[in-house]
C-alpha cells in the first residue's frame, strides 16, 4: 500500500532552505530607500554646483589673465647703476606683453640675484600693467688677488671677477690663497674686512702715506702696504705694520713727517716691532750710508 504524499515539508528540508534564502522586500522598506535617495539629491546638486563654479572661476581667471589690459606694459627698475636695464629684463624673465597675473615674481627676484652685481632684488606688480624691480648692488671696496683678480665688498665677501669693462681702480689685497677661500671662507672674509678697514685708515692719512696701491697679508708677519707718496713718484714705498696695523699707523705717519723735515724719502718703513712697537726703522731711497738705515730711530 502506497504512502500518501502531502505538501508539507519538514523543517530544515532542502526546499525550505531555498525558500528561506530569498530576500523579501516589504512595501515599507522600499519606501524608506526612496526617501533616503531623495534626501541625497540636495547634496549631489550642491557638489555639482561647486564643481561647476570651480570650473567657471578657472576659465574666467584664464580669460581675465590673458586679456590685453592685464599685460605688462611697463617695467620700472630702481637701484641699478652697474646693471643695465636689458640685463634686468633678461635675468628676471619678465618682458613686455606677458600676462601680469601669471608672472612669477619670486622666481624673477631669485633669478636677478644670480647677476654678479646684484646683492638683493625684489619684484612686485601694480595692476593693471606695471612691474617694479628694486635692486641693491654690491659696492666694491677692494680687489683680491687669487690667481685672478676679484672684487670684494666692505663685509669681506668676494662677489665677482674683475673685468676691464668694470672700470674699477682699487687697492689690491695679496697673500690669500684660493684654497683658503674654499676651506675657511669665514676667516678669509674677516681678513678681507680688516684689509678694507686698513685701506680706509690709510686713505685718511693720505697726506703722509700717499696713494695706497697694495695690501699684503702674511700669517707670520701681519700686514704690509705699498703706497705711492706722490703722483710724480715712479717707485712705491713699502710699510710693514705687523699684526696690529691700526695701532701703528700714527707712529708710521709721525715718522714719515719727521723724515720729510730732513728731506729724506724712505723706500721701506718698518713699524712692526713686537718688543718695541714704537720703534721705527727705515731704508732710505738712493742712500749708501749705513747710518741712514736707522735714521728714524735716532731722529725721533
Amino acid at each position: 500500500m502506497r504512502r500518501q504524499t502531502t505538501s508539507r515539508h519538514r523543517i530544515g528540508s532542502r526546499k525550505n532552505r531555498r525558500t528561506a534564502s530569498r530576500l523579501t522586500v516589504s512595501p515599507s522598506s522600499s519606501c524608506g530607500l526612496v526617501q533616503g535617495a531623495s534626501g541625497l539629491v540636495p547634496y549631489l546638486v550642491g557638489i555639482a554646483a561647486f564643481c561647476g563654479g570651480v570650473v567657471g572661476v578657472r576659465f574666467g581667471f584664464e580669460a581675465l589673465a590673458g586679456s590685453e589690459r592685464l599685460a605688462v606694459h611697463s617695467i620700472e627698475v630702481k637701484g641699478n647703476s652697474r646693471v643695465r636695464r636689458e640685463e634686468v629684463a633678461a635675468y628676471a624673465g619678465v618682458k613686455l606683453g606677458d600676462a601680469i597675473l601669471q608672472a612669477d615674481l619670486d622666481g624673477a627676484a631669485l633669478r636677478l640675484r644670480r647677476h654678479p652685481w646684484v646683492q638683493k632684488a625684489s619684484v612686485r606688480r601694480r595692476l593693471p600693467d606695471r612691474v617694479f624691480v628694486t635692486l641693491v648692488e654690491y659696492e666694491p671696496a677692494l680687489v683680491v688677488a687669487l690667481g685672478e683678480l676679484y672684487l670684494a665688498g666692505a663685509d669681506g665677501q668676494i662677489f665677482k671677477r674683475l673685468s676691464a669693462e668694470d672700470g674699477i681702480v682699487l687697492p689690491v689685497l695679496t697673500g690669500i690663497g684660493r684654497d683658503e677661500v674654499a676651506s675657511r671662507p669665514q676667516l678669509v672674509a674677516a681678513r678681507i674686512e680688516d684689509a678694507v678697514q686698513l685701506a680706509r685708515a690709510i686713505d685718511a692719512e693720505a697726506a703722509s702715506f700717499g696713494r695706497l696701491e697694495e695690501l699684503h697679508w702674511d700669517a707670520d708677519l701681519g700686514f704690509s702696504v705699498v703706497t705711492r707718496p706722490g703722483l710724480q713718484s715712479a717707485a712705491g714705498m713699502r710699510v710693514y705694520l705687523g699684526l696690529s696695523p691700526f695701532d701703528r699707523l700714527k707712529t708710521a705717519s709721525a715718522a714719515l713727517a719727521r723724515l720729510r723735515q730732513h728731506h729724506r724719502e724712505p723706500e721701506v718703513l718698518r713699524v712692526d716691532g713686537l718688543k718695541n712697537p714704537g720703534r721705527v726703522t727705515a731704508r732710505l731711497r738712493d742712500s749708501s750710508e749705513k747710518a741712514d738705515a736707522t735714521f728714524i730711530a735716532k731722529a725721533r
